[in-house]
């Protein structure tokens, strides 16, 4: 059996008109249709609601939103299912999140990685092909779209339900597939906390861990016999012109009572538009993929390194934010000035270090998180 799965797929209003009428060439072009045609089965994780309506709820980062006739596109890709644990389900409130459910169930599309309630988010999916049985689970980081015991939304990534999910769902199936949807954007490595917590779910039972929402193709690494994708980028997504959002990855895992493997696909954004990679520009593509997976498989102090000097340059951006002024142009001279340390030296010591024990301390976390979601009214 040839599984098919693809990233984040969001109708722009770029190409949202193509979805509609199923322009199915336009969208991916002959050769990657072709290869999605010849899949036994095709998923994707929708990270957008179907509303007819905006009703955006408060939140940090961009609201989404496709026409609900959008759906077309997915149907005439033949895309089977979609995972909706992702940071952006909940974007336009518990009517988008409804409506979305029956546009899919119209269309006969499966759904899972969300639901009405926190147990119905839980739920895997399962599939069989003759004697073989696949599962799949889906986990959102926790941004603004997680559902609780009483309310809609995504399910969110518990370390300890994980576990015991993929364990369970291991003893039922033949092969595991986690989805995993978090990481950090525009950065090609998995961070330590990220690392840790896909070879967890190995340890559990997955044969395959993929990692979504980094809007970039990351590395691979192959742990205790399973693959972990720490970033396979957008499968459709019309939104920025990065450079990290030119490329990415359509993952095909093929299955047997006996075996299993994974192949790439070299994906090319053309505008609105994608297309599979082809001649030397898809080898450059899963050659650099490679190059980045070889690295962290020869040097264990790589991803450490790494990603302190990720935060390091990301906690200057993230700092200013909170200071009044931070976005102004004098404000941005200075930092200039100071080598990024600006905001820094105004907070100092004392207050940083304040910061950092209301975020590391797990009691001082959670009143933290309760009480602004109290201030803001979520």
């Amino acid at each position: 059996m040839r599984i098919l799965i693809g990233a984040d797929t969001v109708p722009t209003e770029s190409n949202s008109s193509y979805f509609s009428s199923g322009q199915i060439d336009a969208l991916l072009g002959r050769d990657l249709r072709e290869v999605m045609d010849s899949a036994d089965f095709r998923l994707v994780n929708l990270e957008v609601p179907f509303a007819s309506e905006a009703h955006p709820i408060k939140k940090c980062g961009p609201n989404l939103i496709a026409d609900p006739l959008t759906i077309y596109g997915l149907k005439a890709m033949g895309v089977d299912c979609v995972s909706m644990a992702n940071n952006h389900v909940l974007d336009q409130g518990l009517d988008g999140y409804y409506e979305t459910v029956r546009v899919l169930d119209e269309a006969c599309i499966d759904h899972f990685g969300a639901g009405s309630n926190l147990a119905e988010a839980k739920v895997p999916y399962r599939i069989s092909a003759g004697d073989i049985k696949i599962g799949f689970i889906s986990f959102a980081e926790h941004e603004f779209t997680i559902a609780s015991e009483n309310t809609p939304g995504a399910n969110p990534f518990n370390e300890e339900d994980a576990i015991r999910v993929i364990h369970s769902l291991k003893n039922e199936c033949d092969y595991v597939v986690a989805l995993y949807h978090g990481g950090i954007e525009h950065y090609r490595y998995p961070s330590p906390q990220l690392q840790h917590r896909c070879r967890r779910l190995v340890d559990s039972g997955a044969d395959y861990v993929i990692c979504q929402h980094s809007h970039c193709i990351g590395c691979y690494e192959t742990y205790d016999n399973s693959t972990i994708v720490y970033g396979q980028g957008n499968f459709i997504f019309d939104a920025e012109e990065l450079e990290c959002w030119q490329t990415s990855l359509l993952i095909e895992l093929s299955f047997t009572k006996a075996s299993t493997s994974i192949k790439y696909y070299p994906i090319r954004k053309n505008g609105p538009f994608i297309n599979l990679a082809q001649d030397s520009e898809g080898d450059s593509i899963i050659e650099a993929f490679e190059s980045r997976s070889k690295e962290i498989a020869g040097d264990y102090r790589l991803l450490e390194e790494r990603f302190i000097e990720y935060s390091r340059e990301s906690l200057y951006w993230t700092l200013r934010s909170f200071i009044p002024g931070g976005n102004s142009i004098l404000f941005k001279v200075l930092n200039r000035i100071t080598g990024g340390k600006l905001a820094s030296k105004i907070l100092g010591e004392r207050k940083l270090l304040n910061i950092l024990n209301k975020v590391e301390c797990e009691a001082h976390r959670e009143v933290l998180i309760a009480g602004l979601k109290d201030c803001i009214g979520r």
